[in-house]
C-alpha cells in the first residue's frame, strides 16, 4: 500500500445543506466484522442509491461472491473494514481473482493514523 496526503484549499461554503449523491444501483458488499457498524454503513449507502449487503468476514464474503459469479448481478464493488485488512487480505483477494470470474474491485478503508 501507499500513504499520500495533499492539501486542498477550498473557498468558504455558503452554508447550504448538500443532498446526499444518488448512485447508479450498484451492488456493494461490505465486509464488516462487527455489526452494527456495518449496518450503519448498509444503511448510508443505500440513502445514496447503492445496494449493499453486509458479510461478517472475509469467509462469508468470499461465499457470497462466488454465489455470484453467474448471476445477472454480481457485485460492483467489495468494501472491506479494517480489521478485514489484517495479515490474510493479500492471500484472500489473490485468492478471491483466481476463484471468481471478473472479481470486482476491492476497497478497503482505515482511520487517518492507524
Amino acid at each position: 500500500g501507499s500513504t499520500f496526503w495533499f492539501t486542498l484549499r477550498l473557498a468558504r461554503g455558503t452554508g447550504k445543506r448538500l443532498r446526499a449523491p444518488r448512485l447508479p444501483r450498484r451492488r456493494v458488499l461490505v465486509v464488516h466484522s462487527y455489526k452494527p457498524e456495518g449496518e450503519l454503513l448498509i444503511e448510508q449507502l443505500s440513502t445514496w442509491g447503492l445496494r449493499p449487503e453486509l458479510a461478517l468476514d472475509l469467509k462469508e464474503a468470499a461465499a457470497r461472491l462466488r454465489s455470484t459469479t453467474h448471476d445477472l448481478q454480481p457485485f460492483d464493488l467489495v468494501y472491506l473494514d479494517r480489521e478485514s485488512l489484517g495479515e490474510l487480505c493479500g492471500q484472500w483477494m489473490s485468492a478471491l481473482r483466481r476463484q471468481v470470474n471478473n472479481a470486482p474491485p476491492v476497497v478497503g478503508l482505515v482511520p487517518f493514523g492507524a
